[in-house]
């Protein structure tokens, strides 16, 4: 953000001054193909809410509350390379209901609001190292178009008890 003469102004809120709440719930079906490769299809429904924060920059700037609601469709094909190494390719899909941030700055009036209500698609491609042991690592990418574009690099690690 900028002030009226062009100088950068920030703000910070911590997470603990800002709550969120997020809900995931999903069923799916992991076939076995062959000895070697698994077919994983799924549908999530996912929910998460930010509560609305007030804070001081050079104005008042009110921040609303967030709500987003996602159904998710798609499957994963995985492949074992070898007994403690797969990969795996996945295509999907993702509808966004809500998803609108919208902000109020005093005595200027309402921010533009960004929207990632919409359609969005999207393929993964990864490697799980250890996918049988007790510890594995599991490292991705995801391409996004439609609404949501972008690609994004994940990491987890999993240790198993």
């Amino acid at each position: 953000m900028r002030n009226a003469p062009g100088q950068a102004i920030s703000y910070h809120i911590t997470e603990t001054e800002r709550g969120r709440l997020f809900l995931a719930k999903g069923v799916g079906k992991e076939r076995k193909l062959n000895d070697r490769d698994t077919l994983d299809l799924y549908a999530k429904y996912l929910y998460t809410h930010v509560n609305g924060q007030t804070v001081q920059v050079e104005r008042e700037l009110k921040l609303n509350a967030l709500t987003s609601n996602r159904l998710k469709l798609g499957g994963r094909w995985t492949r074992e390379v070898t007994k403690s190494t797969a990969f795996y390719v996945g295509l999907g899909m993702q509808y966004e209901f809500s998803g609108k941030a919208k902000g109020v700055v005093a005595a200027l009036g309402d921010i533009p609001a960004p929207s990632l209500h919409g359609f969005s698609a999207f393929g993964e491609l990864g490697l799980i190292a250890n996918n049988r042991g007790p510890f594995s690592l599991d490292l991705g990418l995801t391409g996004w178009t439609g609404k949501q574009s972008g690609v994004q690099f994940h990491g987890t690690a999993k240790w198993r008890f």
